[in-house]
């Protein structure tokens, strides 16, 4: 049976900026691979710097009942 190490990073982008984070996303995969790791998996939507955690205020049980009226949403 054939194995193989893999890695599973946990970290954070560099909160938008996209250069950056493929910077440190090249570090932390080189520094991982250096420690025997043949497969790397980063988290979803890493390298779009994207922060899940901004809302923008945008989630939808913030909204108003005119603005969810508008929307065509029906429950309150």
């Amino acid at each position: 049976m054939n194995t193989f190490c893999t890695a599973v990073i946990q970290d954070s982008p560099v909160v938008f900026n996209r250069e950056a984070t493929i910077e440190k996303v090249h570090f932390l995969i080189n520094q991982t691979a250096r420690q025997g790791a043949k497969l790397v998996v980063l988290p979803e939507v890493f390298v779009s710097a994207y922060n899940a955690r901004l809302d923008f205020g945008a989630w939808i049980r913030l909204r108003t009942p005119k603005e969810r009226e508008n929307l065509g949403l029906s429950w309150s």
